[in-house]
């Protein structure tokens, strides 16, 4: 369970869904959520989720989008439909991997209900030598003015992972 294994030495909260056996998503923080669900996407040969993390006063939810224009549209339909519950009472922080450029149409769907707090200029994959942005950190825009970016980075790290890491520091 590489999961626990990292949240073990981080010190942090591990949580994972699985999405096909031994693949999945996974989420570490410094709180434990009071409830983690999974979303299966629909329209995917290879099973893509959102999970959702609930920690009472925020939701974060991490998704990984399927690879194609049709079912990355169907994906972002489920997101917003998933999600729209909680924005109605708190702050929901959604990021992943959406194999999807910032103009692209499912992102745009997103955006009907989501502001990007990542730097959309900063490519993204792949981590050896970066060309297109596909990956997110977003929060809901009935909570957006609420939210205070203190910083944004991208990161590359190629000999841990094919993309690189984007984090977003908010008060």
């Amino acid at each position: 369970d590489q999961t626990q294994v990292v949240a073990k030495y981080t010190g942090l909260h591990g949580e994972w869904v699985e999405k096909i056996p031994q693949y999945g998503i996974s989420m570490l923080s410094k709180r434990k959520p009071v409830s983690v669900s999974k979303v299966l996407m629909r329209g995917s040969s290879h099973t893509r989720a959102l999970m959702i993390c609930d920690y009472g006063d925020i939701v974060v939810a991490n998704t990984h989008f399927p690879l194609t224009k049709e079912t990355r549209l169907e994906a972002a339909a489920d997101v917003r439909r998933n999600l729209r519950e909680f924005t109605l009472k708190k702050p929901v922080f959604l990021m992943g991997d959406l194999n999807a450029v910032p103009d692209s149409p499912e992102i745009l769907s997103l955006k009907e209900d989501f502001a990007v707090l990542s730097d959309e200029t900063i490519p993204t994959w792949p981590a050896k030598a970066p060309k297109i942005m596909i990956d997110y950190i977003m929060v809901d825009k009935a909570h957006a003015d609420k939210v205070k970016v203190v910083s944004k980075r991208t990161v590359a790290a190629p000999e841990a992972t094919d993309h690189c890491a984007i984090a977003v520091e908010v008060e």
